[in-house]
Formats: structure tokens, sequence, C-alpha cells
């Protein structure tokens, strides 16, 4: 999650989350832009699903979704207001999608000790 932050807000990155970001309002008004960008397959996507189903989260897609939907918003802050993103903010988020959902039985048990952030590649 720290990686695929830091691409968004460096370099080439930057530039093309300054022109998605830019695009989305316009396909409010645009059906023919607003297909264009609706999310795609891509190995950040996939990494988050991959993460996700290794600790034993049952609703992948929809907290891949979410988790996703989180970290652009963490993102676009900082586009607009500069800074980078914290730390501390992608540790909350992916806790969060890594919660049982409310009202199943017990925590999520998978064996295995959660792997700090910092091992999990992604690229946009």
């Amino acid at each position: 999650m720290v990686l695929l932050t830091r691409q968004r807000l460096t370099g080439e990155g930057r530039r093309r989350s300054l022109a998605r970001h830019a695009r989305a309002v316009e396909s409010v008004r645009d059906p023919e832009l607003r297909q264009i960008l609706v999310p795609r397959e891509n190995a950040g996507r996939e990494a988050v699903r991959l993460f996700l189903t290794t600790h034993g989260v049952t609703d992948v897609e929809n907290r891949t979704h979410t988790l996703l939907t989180c970290i652009d918003g963490l993102v676009f802050d900082r586009l607009v207001n500069g800074g980078e993103v914290q730390r501390e903010a992608l540790d909350g988020h992916v806790a969060a999608a890594l919660r049982q959902d409310p009202g199943a039985h017990g925590p999520v048990r998978t064996g295995r000790k959660p792997q700090p952030l910092h091992h999990l590649r992604t690229s946009c």
C-alpha cells in the first residue's frame, strides 16, 4: 500500500493521478467517458485481492474495492493539499479491511501472522 500510494503521488504517477481525477469529474456528464474510466484489472488490484485472501478475508471483492477507494481518497487529498500519505492512515485502512464482518462468529484465523505492509508490492 505504501508503494502504491508513493507511485500515485510522485513523478509520472502524480501526473496520471491528476489526469484521472480530472477526467472522473468530467465523466459525470459524459457517459462515454464514464465507460472508459470504469476500474480495470491491474497488478495493484490483484495484489490487494491476494493479500486479503491470504489473510482469510471472505468478502474479497468488496473489501478490495473499499480499500482501494479509501487509498484513492487519501491520494486525492495529498494531490490537492501536498505532502505524503501517512503510514498510520494506510495501516488503519488495511486493518479495517482485514477485520471480520460484524455479526460473524469470532475472529478470522489464518494460522499466520499478518505480514508488514511493506511486503505488499504493487504497481498501478
